[in-house]
């Protein structure tokens, strides 16, 4: 499976596109993040993704200024930070 794939040398998956890959892969992912430009940039051709914000645990607005991505990624970082800790916590007391 590509995800497995990718996942074994990087952190990272970028680009899904396929529902049925997400579905299949769901496991493997902490977080899926959705970057939201769609204010800002024309959409994509349809049928170019079968994905949709919906399918994100997390959005990044990116339809703001450049300088308002700093502070969305920030709130991300916040995210993950706090659930690793929660995880952290648990794993001790578990």
């Amino acid at each position: 499976m590509l995800a497995e794939q990718i996942l074994e040398g990087h952190d990272i998956y970028t680009g899904m596109r396929s529902r049925d890959e997400l579905s299949r892969s769901h496991g493997l992912f902490d977080l899926v993040v959705w970057v939201d430009a769609s204010r800002r940039l024309p959409p994509e051709p349809g049928g170019s993704t079968e994905l949709s914000t919906d399918d994100a645990d997390w959005i990044i607005d990116n339809n703001g200024p450049e300088a308002n991505l700093p502070g969305e990624v920030a709130r991300l970082v916040e995210e993950i930070t706090s659930r690793l800790t929660l995880a952290d916590a648990f794993a001790r007391n578990g």
